[in-house]
């Protein structure tokens, strides 16, 4: 990990920021985890390109990201959850712990040369396996997007 990512993984946990809240265009609070799931994948040299929350309370985070190192095309797909007792981010209390937090998010990553592997592999997945291949619209809406990036 560089310097940087480093100074800004402790300041995380430094801080206990676990969430700060908006409001929605219906009037009702969202909760937003601050720092994100994806501030995690980015700081380690990844741009997350599409992302998709499938569910509400608890449910999965999908990504699609380029390694600016490696050019590399990448799928993620983690669990979140409400609470610190279910969800890995909120969980964190030590820089260990975040930095274990990351290591899991960061090894969901399935790696692909190039963009079009990737929205093969995407396009043949049987999601049925998967708990959001409950929202099939969702889980196609996010390969729509993946598919209409440059």
């Amino acid at each position: 990990m560089d310097n940087e990512a480093e100074a800004v993984l402790n300041w995380m946990v430094g801080t206990k920021v676990r969430f700060h809240y908006t409001c929605n265009e219906e009037g009702y609070a969202d909760f937003i985890p601050y720092p994100s799931y994806g501030h995690l994948v980015e700081i380690a040299g990844n741009d997350i390109k599409a992302s998709v929350e499938i569910g509400s309370y608890e449910g999965d985070y999908l990504f699609y990201c380029i390694n600016r190192f490696t050019n590399k095309q990448g799928f993620g797909v983690f669990g979140y959850g409400s609470c610190s007792g279910c969800d890995m981010l909120q969980g964190c209390d030590t820089m260990e712990e975040l930095q274990d937090a990351q290591d899991a998010i960061l090894g969901t990553i399935v790696w692909h040369d190039t963009k079009d592997e990737l929205i093969e592999y995407l396009e043949n997945r049987d999601i049925k396996l998967q708990w959001y291949g409950e929202e099939e619209d969702d889980y196609t809406k996010f390969v729509a997007q993946v598919i209409a990036l440059p």
